[in-house]
C-alpha cells in the first residue's frame, strides 16, 4: 500500500500511515516520533541522562544547572515508564489458570 511504512524497532512493530503526516512534517520529525515509541531507546536515553547528571555533580557542580537537570528527571522517568508499558513486548511464559503471580518461597 502506498504511503504506509513498517518499522521494526527491537521487539516492536510500529505501523504508521505517512500520507497525512508527510504533508505537515519533514521525514526527520517522523523518524523522531517513531524513535520515541521505542522502549529500548527510552531506557538507554534515561540511563545516559542519569549518568551525565551524576558526572555533572562531580565535575561541574553548577547549582542552577543541576537543579534544572534534577527537575527534568521525573518527566523523563515518567516518559520511560509510559513507553515501556504502552509499547513494550513481553516474551515470558504466561501463567496457567491455577497459578498466581508472586514470589516463590525457597
Amino acid at each position: 500500500m502506498m504511503g504506509e511504512s513498517t518499522y521494526f524497532l527491537g521487539e516492536i512493530q510500529i505501523k504508521e500511515d505517512f500520507a497525512e503526516i508527510e504533508q505537515n512534517y519533514p521525514l526527520g520529525v517522523i523518524k523522531i516520533k517513531v524513535m520515541l515509541k521505542n522502549p529500548t531507546f527510552a531506557i538507554i536515553a534515561v540511563t545516559a541522562y542519569l549518568i551525565i547528571f551524576v558526572a555533572m555533580t562531580r565535575l561541574y557542580p553548577d547549582p542552577s544547572l543541576l537543579f534544572a537537570m534534577y527537575s527534568l528527571s521525573p518527566l523523563l522517568v515518567i516518559w520511560m515508564v509510559y513507553t515501556i508499558i504502552r509499547y513494550g513486548h513481553y516474551d515470558g511464559p504466561e501463567l496457567r489458570e491455577d497459578q498466581e503471580w508472586g514470589y516463590e518461597k525457597i
